[in-house]
């Protein structure tokens, strides 16, 4: 897979953003990412590459050494140079990514918007786009309380999820899919299946593009965003549609943090 300087921020900021897990820490990785940076960006490009990544440091679980794991490849992007390369434009009407405050805690709470799916491959295939919610707050997230983002993880979050396409004036009701886990075999085996139904239960963290949303300005560098995917919208059809979202249950245990609704490709390439 062809890892240009772009795909190398989807990596780096994907990394941090999927719940600090840490989960793509390992050294075979970072010696990767390390790779693929290295003398194929530009100094501007590795700059925001780390403005990126430290901006997302700070989480709680991220500890001093998982911190100075993010420095080696941080400096060796920074050290790399060659072609100037351009961001994935918005699009026209700067509707996608879809960034909507979301009063996700509240039972009944309810958001809708309109976007455009741009016509964006990789490798040839549309690159693949989810529906979710996010979280912004300060770094550390003492928004979240000592439990917060476990709740997060761990609980189930009911909504009813609604998606369109806009045709000639009509709309025609979209199926979206939903992932799917086989946690009896190692590894895991998980694919994604049509998820006919409007009621979506379970979400998993995610990352998203970061440049997109930088391009709408929906990404603010003093801030953490905490992710999660529920639904894929497959095939990603380009196109206009309309999205409706619900909240189907209280959560007081979150109700001192803020939610956004978010549909966005994911941060990392060469996802099928």
């Amino acid at each position: 897979m062809d890892a240009g300087p772009y795909h190398v921020i989807r990596l780096l900021h994907g990394a941090i953003q999927d719940h600090s897990r840490l989960r793509w820490s390992t050294p075979v990785r970072w010696r990767r990412i390390a790779r693929a940076g290295a003398g194929r960006s530009s100094a501007g490009t590795g700059e925001r590459v780390c403005k990126i990544a430290l901006a997302s440091i700070g989480q709680p679980a991220i500890q001093a050494k998982a911190r100075a794991q993010w420095l080696l490849p941080c400096l060796m992007l920074l050290a790399g140079c060659a072609q100037n390369i351009t961001p994935t434009p918005a699009t026209a009407d700067r509707s996608f990514p879809v960034v909507k405050p979301f009063d996700l805690p509240r039972a009944g709470a309810k958001v809708e918007a309109d976007f455009s799916l741009p016509n964006t491959t990789d490798n040839g295939y549309l690159r693949p786009v989810f529906v979710g919610f996010r979280s912004p707050g300060p770094k550390g997230r003492p928004d979240a309380g000592p439990k917060g983002l476990e709740y997060l993880d761990t609980q189930d979050i009911p909504v009813r999820i609604h998606l369109w396409k806009l045709e000639a004036g009509k709309r025609i009701p979209v199926v979206l899919s939903e992932l799917q886990e086989d946690s009896s075999v190692r590894p895991s085996r998980v694919w994604y299946e049509a998820h006919p139904a409007d009621v979506f239960i379970r979400h998993g963290g995610a990352g998203d593009d970061a440049e997109e949303l930088i391009a709408i300005g929906q990404f603010d560098f003093n801030l953490n965003y905490q992710i999660w995917d529920i639904a894929r919208i497959a095939p990603p059809t380009p196109g206009r549609y309309h999205i409706e979202i619900q909240s189907l249950q209280d959560h007081p245990q979150v109700s001192q943090m803020n939610f956004e609704l978010l549909v966005s490709h994911y941060n990392a390439r060469g996802i099928r």
